[in-house]
């Protein structure tokens, strides 16, 4: 019996000619953006005059803040690339968030590293929110392509079904 791919055939999506490996490119210079933002030494370590001062106007706190939506993009950006792969829709919602939150532990890790700066779980958990909130607000548009798809792929079954029928 034949097989219907019930996901969007990836020829069919915009920007299919560069391949897949396009889609990937956001997420992982996103998460290289963060890498760079976070490799930033502590107070009192020698660094980059400009680009020290160009965070020094940010109150520690309200920088503990931000962690929620830069996590909650990665999400977006993760959920947006991984969606051209042929993965089960709960899947993909759950690789979206495991991607993000466990970047948010490896980022927290790699502080630790870092002269100045020390692992937080207060930041940690800041990056999980902000992971859960993206992959919250993904998910709906993640399953609505795949019911849409699903849907069309039942239609060409049943007509598939008709036609054999009345043969």
């Amino acid at each position: 019996m034949h097989k219907l791919n019930t996901r969007t055939n990836l020829s069919s999506r915009p920007g299919s000619p560069v391949g897949r490996s396009y889609y990937l490119f956001f997420p992982v210079a996103y998460m290289g953006l963060i890498y760079y933002l976070s490799s930033v030494p502590g107070a009192g370590f020698a660094a980059d005059d400009a680009y020290v001062t160009s965070f020094a106007w940010i109150h520690p706190g309200f920088q503990n803040v931000l962690h929620v939506p830069a996590y909650a993009l990665l999400a977006i950006l993760w959920g947006w690339s991984l969606n051209v792969c042929d993965i089960k829709p709960r899947a993909l919602i759950l690789l979206t968030f495991f991607l993000t939150a466990g970047y948010g532990l490896f980022d927290e890790w790699h502080q630790s590293w870092v002269p100045g700066r020390v692992p937080s779980t207060t930041d940690w958990v800041a990056n999980t929110i902000g992971a859960f909130i993206g992959t919250w607000l993904t998910a709906p548009v993640l399953l609505r392509e795949v019911a849409e798809s699903s849907s069309s792929s039942e239609k060409e079954i049943s007509s598939l079904m008709t036609n054999r029928d009345t043969d």
